[in-house]
């Protein structure tokens, strides 16, 4: 099975979430390709797509809303398995109301390749750094590793 993990970083928190993603999945023993949202025109030769991009003010970067739009459209990649993922930073107080706010792009995602008839494995992942100009030091790599490969299921 062939997989697509695309990711948009700005500070390289999320590059770190995806490329841990990508060793979770490969671990399953799944072939994975490991892009930024800059690569253009990428070709539904996947079996599966997994999508992930920070968080900017509540909403996905543009970067990845533009990769979304220009190239999973049509019936392509209809049908086909997906994981979507983001990263954000907790508010200083922990428990706050907004800490959700912060990795809401992650469901926006979500929404996003859902709508476009792909198929969910699992909801959304939020994974919170630490520092936001980074990559933060203490992003748990771990826990990504792990997610992907629990979810590496082949239908």
């Amino acid at each position: 099975m062939k997989g697509l993990v695309v990711y948009h970083t700005k500070f390289g928190n999320c590059r770190k979430i995806a490329e841990s993603l990508a060793r979770g999945l490969e671990e399953a023993g799944l072939e994975v390709t490991l892009i930024d949202t800059s690569t253009h025109k990428v070709a539904p030769e996947y079996d599966f797509l997994s999508a992930g991009a920070g968080t900017r003010m509540g909403r996905v970067t543009g970067s990845m809303k533009r990769f979304i739009e220009r190239d999973i459209k049509g019936d392509a990649w209809a049908g086909r398995e997906f994981l979507a993922f983001g990263t954000g930073t907790r508010a200083e107080g922990k428990g706050s109301k907004y800490d959700d706010w912060s990795v809401r792009g992650a469901e926006r995602i979500y929404e996003a390749l859902d709508e476009r008839g792909l198929k969910p494995v699992a909801g959304a992942a939020k994974f919170y750094v630490q520092e936001l100009k980074g990559p933060s030091k203490r992003a748990r790599r771990s826990a990504p590793i792990r997610w992907g490969s629990r979810r590496a299921r082949p239908s």
